[in-house]
């Protein structure tokens, strides 16, 4: 269990410090490098973010070395937001068909051990690779099918892949 330690100069409010103390002391093992902001990413969020408040617990899920998927939770003292993360900019995805967004209210405890399931069902989903070349590569989640990302000419992927494996995945 790790302590929320504060160094800004707009510190965090008792239920904004409380959320984050919960999600750590819920956090599953395999979700050891989740981060949790402002402590892990960066000293203190001013502003609210545009994806819905100061605090923010979030993932890259990693295959073959390369991110396929980014995944948050935002707490705006009141609710929290899961959903799809814009990977550079850390903003939910609204409007994301694959990782639809979701809130969830009540008591903060709940709200953190809700995120956290969240997030580990989002984590131990199993995800495919799809060959079609050196090159030309799609990750999908294999129990759906949901795209996650691709790489090479679109117009390769259109015929059926050459291989597809399973591939293992981790938190980074």
């Amino acid at each position: 269990t790790s302590s929320v330690s504060i160094e800004t100069s707009e510190a965090l409010t008792p239920i904004e410090a409380g959320w984050i103390a919960v999600m750590r002391n819920v956090l599953p093992a395999d979700l050891n490098g989740l981060c949790l902001a402002p402590d892990d990413w960066y000293r203190g969020m001013g502003m609210p973010s545009s994806g819905g408040g100061r605090c923010l617990a979030w993932f890259d899920l990693v295959a073959d070395e390369c991110v396929v998927l980014t995944v948050g939770a935002y707490f705006d003292g009141t609710r929290t937001v899961v959903g799809r993360l814009h990977s550079q900019f850390l903003t939910l995805d609204p409007h994301g068909r694959r990782i639809p967004q979701q809130t969830i209210g009540g008591p903060i405890t709940e709200q953190a051990v809700k995120a956290c399931e969240w997030f580990t069902r989002i984590r131990r989903r199993p995800v495919e690779r799809r060959d079609w070349s050196s090159t030309v590569h799609e990750y999908r989640f294999a129990d759906d099918g949901a795209g996650l990302v691709a790489s090479g000419n679109t117009a390769s992927r259109r015929r059926p892949p050459h291989r597809v494996v399973r591939v293992d995945t981790r938190v980074g």
